[in-house]
């Protein structure tokens, strides 16, 4: 993916993007690199290449777009309540694209480390299907709550997906122990189950 940025002088800079995955071809242009904000980008680098001209053209790089952090004009001004609100718009938007960097903005809003910021930005990967970043994001939570379900139910959806079937069951199970009565992870508990009782079938 490339867009044209501009640096504090009014300079105009191409960015290059790597491994910038869509789960659809028709995506809005405008959703993904949205027109106005100031961006924060960890550790670029420079490529020079030549056009069709033979003319150098000098391009910043990132290798993925977790690289880039938009921000808010009043950033320094905003509560993490206020970050994970407006985030949380665009997730129920289905907007995921948007809401990632926002989530990451407000994880890195205040010392101490928002859990609530990062289970949606774990929820947020697994939509992208970014499977070991929401389990890395939940291993988090896990460290600072162990008693949350919603992590647990995160991580069996993540490892499940990553067909790691026996974590999966296991992190259902924690889940469940914590909340016998949610019944969305008994359905999800099941699955990884099937897969193991199908597996021994052949064995």
């Amino acid at each position: 993916m490339t867009l044209l940025i501009e640096d504090d002088r009014g300079e105009a800079e191409h960015l290059l993007i790597y491994n910038y995955i869509t789960k659809s071809y028709d995506v809005d242009p405008n959703e993904l690199s949205p027109k106005g904000p100031r961006i924060r980008i960890k550790e670029p680098y420079l490529r020079i290449w030549t056009s069709g001209n033979d003319e150098y053209i000098h391009s910043l790089v990132v290798d993925s777009p977790t690289e880039i952090e938009i921000l808010s004009n009043n950033e320094s001004d905003k509560s993490i309540e206020v970050l994970i609100q407006e985030d949380h718009t665009f997730f129920q938007c289905l907007k995921f694209h948007q809401a990632l960097p926002l989530y990451s903005q407000a994880v890195h809003a205040s010392s101490n480390t928002s859990v609530l910021a990062l289970l949606n930005r774990s929820a947020t990967y697994l939509e992208l299907e970014r499977y070991h970043l929401a389990c890395k994001d939940a291993q988090l939570v896990v460290e600072l709550d162990r008693r949350n379900e919603e992590v647990y139910f995160l991580m069996g959806k993540s490892f499940y997906l990553m067909r790691q079937f026996e974590k999966a069951r296991e992190h259902f199970e924690i889940c469940l122990k914590l909340n016998e009565s949610n019944e969305t992870a008994k359905i999800e508990l099941e699955k990884p189950k099937k897969r193991r009782r199908n597996k021994n079938r052949f064995i």
